[in-house]
């Protein structure tokens, strides 16, 4: 069984709508973003289950956007800073008692998400 799909517009119309919503989107979407990655970081300076000794591991906790203008793909990055080499140790060690990113991405994803579709549902 064949399905055919006709767009009365066109698909070059359809196209320039996309697009349309795209470049509309994308500021809406880059402002939510920074918001939320500022959000995560906070949560994660402020809720780590270790004790802090030199202070380094919970300075270098970070929450940051980077976005693909060419393929409009906007993402949130949460870690630790590339000079904290025992993260590994907090994060997958002891039982991950000390883990904080996996718990702020099981906090914050489904809110993410959920906000995302409500921010799309709105264009």
């Amino acid at each position: 069984m064949a399905v055919r799909v006709v767009f009365p517009e066109g698909k070059n119309q359809i196209k320039l709508r996309l697009k349309k919503v795209q470049l509309n989107s994308q500021p809406v979407i880059q402002a939510y973003a920074e918001r939320k990655a500022e959000e995560m970081q906070r949560y994660m300076k402020q809720n780590h289950r270790w004790k802090n000794r030199t202070g380094n591991a919970e300075r270098g906790l970070y929450g940051k956007v980077t976005t693909s203008r060419k393929k409009y793909v906007t993402t949130i990055e949460i870690g630790h800073g590339k000079d904290i080499w025992y993260s590994v140790y907090l994060e997958f060690y002891y039982g991950g008692r000390f883990a904080i990113i996996k718990p702020t991405l099981d906090l914050f994803g489904p809110m993410v998400m959920n906000d995302m579709v409500n921010i799309m549902d709105g264009m």
